[in-house]
């Protein structure tokens, strides 16, 4: 690599660097004499000039520190020595500017015990290529800088306190006096730091010393707690003193005698001490009441006496982390935190533990620990510098998945890697090797450009508010002494009186709930607004709720979903304009009262912006309350005594299958209740099929908020005939296996050697033209967002939003086991909460990508699905061919794309593909698999209802209605829908052969129009056009909806499953846009007595002409069952299909290359000529 020497003559001398990759650099310059001899323990003085040249090639010292805690690549193997005060500088070699640049000096973290400038991740060249002079600098550290030791002081041995704070002042002192000769500006200085960095530049704010010297703070993750009264010092300093020497008459000349390592031993054991007494507590740090600071830095903001400068202060979503796999300083367990616990009011414990309702699990004694250690120090600084200067505030959620998969997220320090760019460098390629290289690199551009405005305006741009505060308190006053070996924020000796930091910071910040997610202005890592929720936004919205309505024990968190920004919203954003604030809808239950209740959530500004009582309706169903149905049904007495009639004493091999009701079915003495309803099972032996075995005529209605049985109906059947109900392989018989064998397949790889062709950059999807977001929620499932197809240059759009609304399973048949038998998949159920974990070569097969999905459980904890969503590409045979005498052959391969999810709901298993094509065609298809509902029958005729599937066992016919909810926007969002058909002409003297075909095209103009069905003699489809457009052959651009998979309903208009669900009477129907109509049933299906969705909304007749439209396309599976479904169903195959028409002006799959004849034939593929 190319390297040449710069030189720069600053005030001592000349100083030689290196210039490479644009930047010039200068290496370990000093700024202080050496701290030895004399001057060990003492101020720092100005470096002397030098004679000549000095080489400042390469990293001189690190402060001499313990390195039992020093991670790998972070100076581990760095030499030590005294002689350590030096700083960095790199400067851009060509400024885009004559003016002078900004200047962004870094303070390293460490704890003040270990850390050093000359770490690989500080390395500032990406910085000072966008447009700044960088610093970085050394300091003394631990026993010889950070721990204040001037109560011992003697003539002969004086001592100074805050030795590192005076080095850092001295080396700004530096900077103001030679920053200009590298193209910086003195008046124009950003100091920043990281952990204890950050807690050290926050300090500077409150040291006089230090005034004019810097402009603007950045403090990213300050360590809380670490600063001290000077009694409280004076205390730690004897302990010290005689860990070092014990008796010994002076302890100022033992200091002074000392070797570095054997005050780093002494002071070691001292931070053990401290741990073991008071886990998180350190002897390290600045100390108050002194000449030097004077007022403990977090008053002096709150009281107006520290500078007035803008600040930027947050922190990192999994702080925690970091300490409990490689650093085991923090209280990140139980015992650690009990520890904390003893020292402070019983009250203040419970606010605490509220605030973690899932304490003492390891997740939340992680983030407890994180909170404890860092983001209160955010809150605190954030409320008291805001009182009187701009401050701003973040959190910071961003890290790629190998960083989760490593159990690390967003942990301690985890900014840096994008203040720095690490996400360009090698390292940064490794950690995001698995498809996340693009959204690291934007959440990496987004921070340093913030970064940068900030040290240029004071500001750090748009949609980034400035902090106010919550509270004019800080502080709650705690029981009991403290320990002389933690720090003191008084003012007084530790002892009775005195007030112990760690216990304000718990009582005043870790009881709030919104611990770690305060009145952030910034997030990074939401990488775009319409991105599901975080982990940490639903722990959020269960903190919110239960601190403003008290949703906790007693309740259920039915649901919680992102309210999806409007078009207009997002229109704005995509422009430059402000973030949308997240906000979350939520559906909970007052289990004690029956009550349901709906709210909306703003994650923005931490509250609950509304919250009301829905009466007459039933939340969704959740899983724990299936479980739990299961397991009180099977113990109690009457369906114990009812199943040993039917010889079955075995309980743990019996399945209590609870379904829920509609209203109409529902026995009339409980429908004020939430009810639900269930199928006995019996299943032979540990892990056979649950559902090969119906004991028919046993049902249960049960209470599912008190768990009490109402009903145990048993009709007294005793039919149990001998079935073949296993698919799992060595439960089949024997016999069975024996009649049919199969020879094994022969391998088939499907490899892509150098990777797919798609991108996948945080939830945005690219490939072949087409880019598209990925969402996922509970109820939906997966969701598609923003879908565009580039047409030249042109981001052309096609789709808004497009998902699954809503299945209605009614099954056909009114026998005893089955007249209750309708579910309502997604609203009572949810496909999100039902999706399963996608396994690779099973479920999906190729170079696959994956898209983990977080929910929530029924207390509002998040959990993961991992592998939710699956994203690979698929040869799909022949996309165009033609074969001419002349021209010879052109054939293309089709490729297409395909996004999957997989969801189980009881017995039956739903397969979602939405496929994207070359051609710009978009399919949509379902496959049904999984177990049919069987039941036996007595010796006779099959019921009619039914199809014969094994002995005296008949599968009832049922259907499967899927409703799609697509809200296109073709070039646009208005829109108008029109009913395509064609039709023969007859014959005549225009039409002698009676050849004529012509196709009809009437727009839909409003709603009752827009109830439409499926008619094969005239080919109906349905086109969505946007008639405010003209293509390049003078048409109307449209996408087609091509009807393939509608059934008919076949039911009495009175019957209660279409009172319920109206919409399964129309294969289309089409409403103006309007946000609160998403679920074309209505929203709470459960239990419901009519149809408050399409049935409801389209009485008004709107206008559906040239508007912002939403079709819902109804299709599904007629399935007459057979005994080739039993005793688990192959897939049934249903799709439809989006068609550009006259979307394009001629094929768009002409540009897609030729396969190379090589990749077409393999191994012994030989040529058959006929």
């Amino acid at each position: 690599m190319h390297e040449r020497t710069v030189r720069a003559k600053i005030n001592t001398g000349i100083v030689e660097g290196f210039t490479r990759d644009g930047v010039h650099r200068w290496r370990s310059i000093p700024y202080a004499k050496p701290p030895v001899g004399p001057l060990r323990l003492r101020a720092p003085e100005p470096a002397e000039p030098w004679p000549g040249v000095r080489y400042c090639h390469g990293f001189g010292y690190c402060a001499p520190q313990q390195r039992r805690y020093t991670l790998v690549g972070l100076g581990k193997h760095q030499p030590m020595s005294e002689d350590c005060l030096t700083l960095n500088v790199v400067a851009p070699e060509k400024p885009n500017s004559d003016e002078p640049l900004p200047v962004m000096f870094f303070v390293h973290g460490g704890g003040y015990i270990m850390g050093s400038s000359a770490t690989p991740i500080y390395d500032g060249a990406a910085l000072a290529r966008r447009g700044c002079v960088f610093v970085s600098v050394n300091y003394r550290l631990g026993m010889l800088g950070a721990v204040e030791l001037s109560s011992l002081s003697t003539p002969e041995h004086p001592i100074d306190d805050n030795l590192f704070l005076r080095d850092l002042v001295l080396a700004l002192r530096w900077v103001r006096d030679n920053i200009a000769v590298f193209g910086g500006d003195p008046d124009n200085v950003t100091i920043f730091g990281e952990s204890a960095g950050a807690h050290a530049v926050a300090i500077l704010l409150a040291v006089p010393d230090a005034e004019g010297l810097f402009a603007r703070v950045i403090s990213q993750s300050p360590a809380s707690g670490m600063v001290s009264s000077a009694e409280a010092a004076a205390a730690i300093a004897d302990q010290l003193a005689e860990l070092l020497s014990p008796g010994a008459g002076s302890a100022a000349a033992a200091l002074m005698s000392a070797r570095p390592a054997e005050l780093g031993r002494a002071l070691e054991a001292q931070v053990m001490r401290g741990q073991t007494e008071m886990p998180g507590a350190f002897p390290v740090g600045p100390t108050f009441g002194t000449d030097y600071l004077p007022v403990d830095p977090v008053t002096a903001m709150a009281e107006g006496l520290a500078r007035r400068i803008p600040l930027i202060v947050g922190n990192n979503a999994d702080e925690g982390r970091l300490f409990t796999r490689f650093l085991p300083l923090l209280p990140t367990n139980e015992p650690m935190i009990e520890k904390l616990f003893a020292r402070i009011h019983p009250e203040h414990r419970r606010r605490i533990v509220a605030a973690y309702p899932d304490y003492p699990s390891s997740a939340a004694c992680v983030r407890l620990g994180g909170d404890f250690a860092f983001a209160s120090a955010t809150w605190q600084i954030s409320e008291a510098h805001s009182a009187h200067a701009p401050t701003y505030v973040y959190r910071y959620d961003y890290a790629p998945r190998t960083l989760h998969w490593a159990g690390l997220g967003a942990t301690h320090a985890m900014e840096l890697l994008a203040v720095f760019d690490t996400y360009h460098t090698t390292y940064g390629a490794l950690l995001t090797a698995v498809g996340d290289r693009g959204s690291a690199r934007r959440v990496s551009r987004d921070v340093q450009r913030r970064w940068r405005e900030f040290t240029r305006t004071g500001t750090p741009g748009p949609g980034w508010p400035v902090y106010h505060p919550m509270s004019g308190r800080f502080w709650c006053s705690t029981t009991g002494p403290a320990s002389n070996t933690t720090r003191t924020r008084s003012g007084g000796r530790p002892g009775k009186g005195s007030r112990s930091p760690r216990g304000e910071i718990l009582c005043s910040t870790l009881s709030d709930p919104l611990h770690g997610i305060r009145r952030c202005g910034c997030v990074f890592g939401v990488d775009y607004p319409l991105d599901p929720l975080s982990a940490d936004e639903f722990r959020a919205v269960a903190a919110i709720l239960r601190r403003e309505h008290g949703v906790g024990p007693g309740w259920r968190v039915a649901s919680v979903e992102l309210i999806e920004p409007s078009k207009a919203e997002l229109a704005g954003f995509d422009g430059g304009g402000a973030r949308p604030d997240r906000r979350a809808a939520v559906i909970c239950l007052d289990r004690s009262a029956n009550a349901t209740y709906k709210g909306v959530v703003s994650l923005t500004e931490e509250r609950v912006e509304n919250f009301d009582h829905v009466p007459g309706v039933q939340a969704n169903f959740t899983v724990d309350e299936f479980t739990e149905c299961d397991e009180v049904l099977r113990r109690h007495p009457d369906v114990i005594a009812a199943l040993a009639k039917r010889g079955i004493t075995d309980l743990d091999n019996v399945f209590m299958d609870t379904w829920t009701y509609g209203d109409a079915v529902a026995p009339p003495e409980y429908r004020d209740r939430r009810i639900g309803w269930s199928d006995t099972w019996y299943k032979q032996a540990a892990g056979a099929n649950p559902y090969a075995h119906q004991v028919s005529g046993l049902h249960c209605v049960i209470d599912v908020n008190t768990m009490e049985v109402l009903r145990v109906e048993d009709d007294g059947s005793s039919e149990m005939p001998e079935v073949m109900g296993e698919y799992v392989p060595h439960h089949i018989p024997e016999r069975i296996r024996a009649a049919s064998p199969r020879e094994p397949l022969k391998p088939l790889e499907i490899t892509q050697p150098d990777g797919p062709s798609f991108t996948l950059d945080g939830n945005l999807l690219q490939w072949q033209n087409w880019s598209l977001r990925v969402g996922f929620n509970h109820r939906e499932g997966m969701t598609l967002h923003t879908v565009r197809y580039r047409d030249g240059e042109t981001n052309r759009s096609v789709a808004h939003r497009m998902s699954f609304a809503e299945m209605v399973v009614p099954y056909r048949d009114s026998s005893v086991d089955h007249y209750r038998r309708t579910a309502f998949d997604i609203g009572e159920w949810g496909l999100g909460f039902m999706t399963t974990s996608l396994e690779l070569g099973c479920d999906c097969l190729g170079e696959i990508r994956y898209l983990d999905a977080v929910l929530h459980d029924s207390a509002g904890e998040p959990y993961t699905i991992t592998n939710a969503i699956c994203i690979h590409e698929e040869d799909n045979a022949v996309l165009w061919k033609h074969v001419d005498h002349d021209a010879g052959a052109e054939v293309r391969r089709m490729r297409r794309l395909t996004l999957s999810f997989h969801v189980t709901v009881a017995n039956y298993e739903y397969l979602v593909y939405w496929r994207l094509y070359q051609d710009g065609n978009i399919e949509c298809e379902v496959r049904a698999t999984g177990i049919m509902v069987t039941t036996p029958f007595p010796a006779g005729p099959t019921p009619k209802n039914g199809t014969l599937v094994d002995e005296r066992t008949y599968a009832p016919f049922h259907q499967h209605f899927l409703i799609a909810r697509l809200d296109l926007d073709i070039d646009g969002t208005d829109n108008t829908v029109y009913m395509t058909e064609s039709y023969a002409e007859e014959m005549g003297p225009d039409n002698p052969y009676g050849l004529s075909l012509v196709v009809r095209n009437q727009p839909l103009r409003t709603e009752q129009e827009g109830k439409q069905d499926v008619s094969f003699d005239t080919q109906r489809a349905w086109k969505v056009v946007n008639t405010n457009v003209v293509n390049g052959l003078g048409t109307h651009p449209s996408y087609k909806l091509v009807p393939t998979g509608a059934i008919p309903a076949m039911f009495d208009p009175a019957s209660p499953v279409v009172q319920r669900a109206n919409v399964i009477t129309h294969t289309l129907w089409v409403t103006p846009n309007q946000p609160d109509e998403r679920w074309p049933a209505g929203e709470f299906v459960n239990q419901s007595v009519t149809d408050t969705g399409l049935g409801e909304w389209t009485q008004a007749d709107r206008s559906i002409d040239n508007t912002d439209v939403v079709l819902w396309y109804v299709f599904g599976i007629h399935h007459i069952t057979r005994p080739e479904d039993w005793p688990v169903m192959p897939v049934d195959v249903v799709s439809f299909w989006l068609k550009p028409f006259g979307f394009f002006d001629r094929n768009p799959a002409l540009d897609v290359p030729a396969t190379p004849p090589e990749a077409c034939a393999h191994g012994h593929a030989k040529a058959a000529h006929h």
